[in-house]
């Protein structure tokens, strides 16, 4: 997920450089001298790329709360112990354990560990 947001933040930029470089030209530019026509069409261009920004950032924004709202960081946290357990009790399906005589372990006798199905423990 940290990586999807990391390239829409990328995104974002490349996009606001690419509207902000025109505006920084025709700022530059201010020193010629403008039509009503030109001045009204360098405006308007100001304007959507302002809109764009805000959309951007808007989107960004609602990104973010839905990425930290508790409620759904439950549910993940929820979902990735439980895949967690499963992975556990698919391990523990695939070995075997001796049984062992209970005294024994008290007494800190041998104690066997998991020996796999198609592993033998007479050699």
């Amino acid at each position: 997920m940290r990586r999807g947001l990391a390239s829409l933040l990328l995104v974002a930029a490349v996009v606001l450089v690419c509207i902000a470089a025109p505006v920084a030209a025709v700022a530059q530019d201010a020193q010629e001298a403008f039509t009503a026509d030109e001045t009204a069409s360098d405006i308007d261009r100001i304007r959507n790329s302002l809109f764009v920004i805000a959309a951007v950032i808007g989107g960004l924004l609602v990104i973010y709360v839905w990425h930290t709202n508790p409620r759904r960081r439950m549910d993940v946290a929820i979902r990735r112990r439980a895949a967690r357990e499963q992975d556990q009790m698919n391990f523990l399906d695939d070995t075997f354990v001796l049984p062992v005589d209970v005294g024994e372990l008290a007494d800190g006798g041998d104690e066997f560990g998991p020996v796999a199905r198609g592993q033998s423990t007479d050699s």
